[in-house]
Parts: C-alpha cells; structure tokens; sequence
C-alpha cells in the first residue's frame, strides 16, 4: 500500500518538513493539550465552589448562554489563532540551530512538572473568578434598596 500522511516530491523538502514543522507541532501540540485541560478547569471549578457555599442548590453559577457558548466563542479563537500564526522562532534560525531542539528531544514543552502548574493555575484563577463574582454580588450598590 503506498499510502502515507505527506506526499514529498523531493528529499530536499524532508529537512523543512522535519526540521521546521516538526518542531512546532510538538511545541503547538504540547501547548495545546495542556490548554485545553486548563481552560476545562477554569470553567467547570467555579461551579464546584459555588456548589459548596451554597449547598449543592442547584442555583446556576453562569448564565446559561455564557456556560454553552464558552468553548465556541470564548475559548475557539485563541487555538485557531496559534495553531495557525504562532512561530517561535524563524525559520532560518530553525535550520541553523540545533541547541533549539533539545525542548523536543528532553520533554521541556510537555512534561508532569508543566502539566501541574497549568492544573494549578487553573485552580487558582478559578477560585479567583469565583471571589471577584462574590465580591461584585457583595458591593451591589445597583440594585440594592435602603
């Protein structure tokens, strides 16, 4: 079966293909997973907290607009953007440097040690999400009467 992902025409565009594209889609891909882990969290663990305050009511945290279209709008357009337009380096720099390809070959895009800080980051800036709602919620000066 003479079936493959990439059709090259020339070997001479195997050194860019490996070299260049490569790279990059191990960097973009490493980022993109934990991204997605994080932007996951930084939705779903205010509701979580919330839920404990107020006893599991049911009482919703989001409005039900902004819960489904978060990952459609708020979320898509910061992947598409990188995935397309994001370059660490140049190109030329990438052919000409090899000390550049030691992220790839020891694991220094995606690793246990990044993947927790993104996992903790999550955390905590949801936690704060859900401080800044209750401080708003608190300082209600709108709609208070009195």
């Amino acid at each position: 079966m003479k079936a493959s992902d990439y059709a090259i025409g020339k070997f001479k565009y195997l050194k860019t293909l490996l070299f260049i594209h490569g790279r990059e889609s191990y960097r973009r891909n490493s980022y993109a997973t934990t991204y997605v882990f994080y932007k996951n969290i930084l939705e779903t663990a205010p509701i979580f907290y919330f839920g404990i305050s107020s006893i599991f009511s049911g009482t919703m945290f989001y409005h039900s607009m902004l819960y489904t279209a978060y990952n459609v709008v708020f979320t898509a357009f910061p992947v598409i953007w990188y995935a397309t337009m994001d370059l660490e380096y140049e190109k030329v720099d990438l052919m000409t440097k090899p000390d550049l390809y030691k992220y790839g070959i020891r694991n220094l895009h995606f690793n246990i040690k990044v993947f927790i800080k993104w996992i903790a980051d999550a955390f905590w800036q949801s936690f704060l999400i859900l401080m800044f709602a209750y401080f708003v919620v608190a300082h209600d000066t709108v709609n208070r009467k009195g």
